[in-house]
């Protein structure tokens, strides 16, 4: 972190992509959640400014999980000394990439038609970039009420985290 304070950065920002380590598992991530707050602590007590982007709607990814995110989410803003809605915080839908283990997943399933016309009208869809609920490809399988309340639940579940450590550990807000 040193490095890019000399060399004049002022925020990174790091996909951690979910704050359940179940999930963090399953997409065969090579870090912990353990690993993504000493990052964040170096950045915070180097002045650099981190801000979080979340990814739901993995396969296995359920109540649970996205309750552990939003937890990790409030601890993380809590340790900060913002609120959750301050602390920068990109929540995207799982957006299956060609050439990735959940694009294949989703050809195996029959989510992604792999004729060459079913290849390509995806390819159109995905080059226009959208990543929100409404564009989700349910690669999860649950319930459509639930996939859209996602990152509702995990921002309302960063906020209660927030607030009940605020409440039992009162601390300054901090200036960032």
């Amino acid at each position: 972190v040193e490095y890019f304070v000399a060399k004049g950065c002022c925020s990174l920002q790091f996909g951690v992509e979910s704050g359940s380590q179940a999930m963090l598992d399953s997409m065969e991530k090579n870090f912990t959640k353990e690993d993504v707050e000493k990052a964040l602590e170096a950045c915070w007590d180097n002045g650099i400014y981190s801000p979080l982007s979340l990814m739901v709607g993995m396969p296995g990814e359920d109540k649970q999980t996205i309750r552990e995110s939003g937890e990790f989410v409030g601890k993380m803003a809590y340790r900060l000394g913002v609120h959750p809605r301050d602390f920068g915080v990109s929540v995207f839908y799982a957006l299956p990439f060609p050439g990735t283990p959940l694009y294949d997943y989703c050809v195996q399933v029959g989510l992604i038609d792999s004729s060459v016309d079913g290849e390509e009208q995806y390819l159109v869809k995905l080059a226009n970039g959208k990543t929100n609920k409404w564009d989700y490809l349910n690669v999860n399988g649950a319930p459509v009420s639930e996939v859209l309340a996602w990152d509702l639940w995990l921002n309302w579940q960063a906020s209660k985290t927030y607030k009940q450590l605020s409440k039992k550990y009162p601390k300054a807000q901090s200036e960032l």
